[in-house]
């Protein structure tokens, strides 16, 4: 059996049981919940897959055009002063092949819930604090002030996956994707107090696959990497603005990545506008390849690369039903392993109201890289668009589908 049909009976199981502990207790609350999101793609671009000099193009079914696609089960129950505990569990599918893997392999280790599994007690005066395999806070803040909301189809999303995992030499990253599902963490999320939360995190000592640079020397325990993580939040009337930091060392303290992030929004009437600046940094990295790619530089790079990017955007809504938006994006690279790479890419995005839940889409995208950069548009959904490719060149993406909450 599969293991996306195991993860889902697991979850339907787990949903009957809690039901029915429901029916015997009135104080637990619990709720299935999820996002199935299915449309068709295409890109065309002037790069090359490894071994070619000639552009690549593809088009096909996308499983997550807008956002992931996952089901999740939530139980609550209120624990008496003021105080709720809640148990979440939450996979991704493909609804290409039915995998539970959502996004390519490198974004987790193949887990049945590879997006949360979380534990976490709760209070109206003093916050909430949960454990365990959870969403990086720093892509909840990252979120709420990008121009495209971490579409799929092109966001912001592109480059904060591009600047956490691959470059174009094919040099992994340890435990790069913690920025985005952190393994082994405790958040404190804050009370909102008149418009501004902010929550606290700490990852655990954990083993990473790959090595940090201060393994090779230093000795296997350096593969135990912690990360914290920090973000702030401010809402009032139309206006939002937030900033996050994220930063992980090995087990001697030697820094590895040090992300940070601002940004802020701000709605009027049918408009909006959002803008931010990110700026990711990696060091004290063993380079390690992959297999698609043979001549890969390898040992210790303890300048890795720091990128900064910056994205901006609005949006309009012409009817009721009809939501355009516009954004543009630009990074650059310095460092070792992507010197002066450059990525400009924009996006235009359209969506018509079927209800309160659900939207068709249509995107249309255009990415320019230069120097060595190597991202796409679709980087993180199921559609492989030829991202971090070893050639230079510029990316057209078109998506069309469905989005539906529930």
């Amino acid at each position: 059996m599969k293991k996306s049909a195991i993860a889902t009976a697991v979850v339907l199981a787990c949903a009957s049981a809690f039901v029915a502990s429901g029916a015997q207790a009135a104080d637990v609350q619990t709720s299935i919940y999820g996002i199935a999101d299915v449309g068709y793609a295409s890109s065309s671009n002037a790069r090359g897959l490894p071994g070619q000099t000639t552009g690549y193009s593809a088009s096909g079914l996308i499983t997550g055009g807008i956002a992931p696609t996952h089901i999740g089960v939530k139980v609550g129950r209120d624990l008496g002063d003021g105080l709720k505990a809640e148990a979440q569990l939450e996979a991704g599918i493909q609804f290409n092949n039915g995998n539970n893997d959502y996004a390519p392999g490198y974004l987790n280790d193949g887990q049945f819930f590879n997006r949360v599994a979380a534990l976490a007690v709760s209070g109206e005066k003093w916050g909430r604090v949960s454990a365990g395999y959870q969403i990086s806070p720093f892509v909840g803040a990252l979120m709420g002030v990008d121009p495209m909301g971490l579409s799929q189809s092109g966001s912001a999303l592109t480059f904060h996956l591009g600047d956490l995992a691959l470059r174009n030499n094919g040099a992994v990253i340890p435990n790069a994707y913690d920025n985005l599902f952190q393994r082994s963490l405790v958040t404190y999320a804050t009370p909102n107090f008149n418009g501004f939360s902010a929550t606290l995190s700490h990852g655990f000592a954990q083993d990473s696959t790959n090595q940090s640079g201060a393994a090779a020397t230093q000795g296997p325990q350096a593969n135990k990497t912690s990360a914290n993580i920090l973000t702030a939040q401010y809402a009032a009337g139309g206006f939002n603005v937030a900033a996050a930091m994220y930063q992980s060392n090995d087990a001697y303290g030697n820094k590895m990545k040090d992300d940070m992030m601002v940004g802020a929004g701000y709605r009027f009437g049918q408009f909006g506008v959002k803008a931010y600046t990110a700026t990711y940094k990696a060091s004290n990295i063993a380079l390690v390849p992959i297999p698609a790619y043979p001549a890969v530089p390898t040992g210790i790079d303890s300048s890795a690369f720091k990128n900064s990017v910056i994205g901006l955007g609005g949006d309009a809504n012409v009817t009721p039903k009809v939501n355009v938006a516009l954004a543009y994006y630009s990074q650059k690279g310095s460092g070792t392993l992507n010197n002066n790479e450059k990525t400009n890419m924009t996006v235009l995005k359209g969506t018509y109201g079927l209800d309160r839940g659900s939207f068709l889409y249509a995107t249309v995208s255009s990415t320019k890289n230069s120097n060595g950069a190597d991202l796409g548009p679709f980087l993180g959904s199921s559609f492989n668009d030829g991202s971090f490719t070893p050639v230079n060149g510029s990316t057209t993406g078109y998506s069309v589908g469905m989005f539906y909450a529930f």
